[in-house]
């Protein structure tokens, strides 16, 4: 399913935090809201964050993954640089800072996903991808030789991604939230 937009928007509605970002214009936070709000639940305490996104997908559908998958990556590499995104267990959703992550799953998925939702049809989506698609093979790179002793040849080169993420985050994310808003009220390609 690409998108249920009937239970997104009222399950949106009935929480405090997600309708309270849906009123004030952050529609791609309510989503996440939305969707986070589940792992809140008691019955998910032992989820982990591969569960919540399944939760997102099944849920709602691949629009919320998607959504959820490119805010929470964002909110990551924005704090925490590509490096911590993956050492903290955002591309892989096992774990945390102290798990051995070595492969990228939901990173991989978020990338199969922008080009669904035909961000490679922009010039801004085309950079985003291309900074995705090479942290990527970056961490690929640096997880064959976790055996070594680490170098700051890996760190140098997130720091270039990094800066390079950073020229373009702001203005991604606006690009996101104004997507959110057009999906859900019926004006993109997903109409239907």
């Amino acid at each position: 399913m690409i998108i249920d937009r009937q239970r997104l928007m009222a399950d949106i509605m009935k929480s405090k935090e997600a309708s309270e970002d849906w009123n004030s214009g952050e529609y791609h936070q309510a989503i996440i809201d939305v969707c986070y709000g589940a792992w809140n639940l008691k019955e998910n305490e032992a989820w982990d964050y591969k569960d919540l996104i399944n939760h997102a997908r099944f849920t709602y559908g691949e629009f919320a993954e998607f959504i959820v998958l490119a805010g929470k990556t964002n909110q990551q590499v924005t704090n925490n640089g590509f490096d911590g995104y993956f050492q903290n267990g955002y591309a892989d959703g096992v774990g945390g800072c102290f798990a051995n992550h070595t492969t990228a799953p939901l990173h991989r998925r978020l990338i199969k996903l922008m080009k669904m939702f035909n961000l490679n049809k922009t010039e801004l989506g085309i950079k985003a991808l291309e900074i995705m698609e090479s942290v990527e093979r970056i961490f690929m790179r640096e997880t064959k030789h976790k055996d070594d002793e680490y170098t700051e040849i890996y760190q140098d080169v997130y720091d270039k991604y990094d800066k390079e993420y950073f020229n373009i985050d702001e203005q991604l994310m606006k690009y996101l939230n104004q997507f959110v808003k057009d999906t859900m009220s019926g004006k993109d390609a997903l109409a239907a």
